[in-house]
């Protein structure tokens, strides 16, 4: 979790981001153009919070949204659509936070799924039955229209506000002793591998350049945390937000599994 000043750093950016949006389409928002971006606003910062309480933000985020959007909303069938959606999430939020205890992450992981379920429940439960077949049509294609632009948007979002803020990664070559070709050689290598995952050409430089005197299997057992490494970002159904703190955990782990390696390969 960030700290309570990084946290209204990014809410107020997202704010500003978010309050835009809303003046564009503030013919169709009316009363909700400035009482829905402070509300989105706190669905968007729930990656500051982690996992499993980024669920907890955007369950509370998406309720209150509901809220008003019922009671600020125009009366019509879209209000009544908006407003089944935000809960719909809200609950699948509610339900994610206890199941991530029990090693269940199976909703998050699918909430882009989840949210069209969702669209599709509430759009059915809430459309006027005696509509006619076309303006049906074209109702639900704007309904898909506005999810891509919201979609668009959340992921435009996520990324200037989680992706410029990467973890840094002390790389751990330092441990790896004076060898000043190792050191030089290597670096570039570390630095793929902790932060993007590629671990063939380290394997490759560290099998090639091992010590005459160091057997076959002490360099493939000194190498097997990374041969046997896997790395779990998400699919894509999972969010943008909970695929980056995903990608921020991971470089965290290939960082400790690397500090392994280097300490063995260091007593060679």
């Amino acid at each position: 979790m960030k700290s309570l000043r990084k946290i209204l750093s990014d809410y107020l950016g997202m704010l500003v981001l978010s309050g835009f949006f809303a003046v564009m389409f503030r013919e169709h928002l009316g009363k909700l153009t400035f009482t829905l971006p402070p509300l989105l606003s706190l669905v968007g910062i729930s990656g500051d919070f982690g996992e499993p309480g980024g669920y907890l933000v955007r369950a509370a985020g998406f309720s209150l949204t509901a809220l008003a959007v019922f009671f600020f909303g125009s009366p019509s069938w879209i209000t009544w659509f908006a407003f089944g959606f935000f809960i719909w999430m809200a609950v699948a939020y509610v339900v994610s936070y206890p199941l991530y205890w029990r090693g269940n992450n199976f909703l998050p992981r699918n909430m882009l799924a989840i949210m069209l379920l969702g669209l599709t429940v509430s759009f059915t439960a809430t459309y006027p039955p005696n509509s006619r077949r076309v303006i049906y049509l074209l109702d639900l294609l704007l309904v898909v229209g506005l999810l891509s632009v919201a979609v668009l948007i959340g992921n435009y979002l996520s990324a200037r506000i989680y992706l410029r803020k990467n973890i840094a990664v002390e790389l751990p070559v330092k441990d790896v002793g004076q060898r000043d070709f190792w050191l030089v050689k290597m670096e570039p290598l570390v630095r793929e591998f902790v932060e993007k995952g590629n671990k063939g050409p380290l394997i490759v430089f560290i099998s090639r350049n091992a010590p005459w005197n160091v057997s076959d299997e002490a360099v493939s057992k000194a190498l097997k945390p990374i041969l046997d490494y896997n790395p779990d970002v998400g699919g894509y159904l999972t969010p943008t937000w909970l695929r980056i703190l995903y990608e921020q955990r991971e470089r965290i782990r290939r960082k400790e599994l690397l500090q392994k390696v280097l300490e063995q390969i260091s007593r060679w």
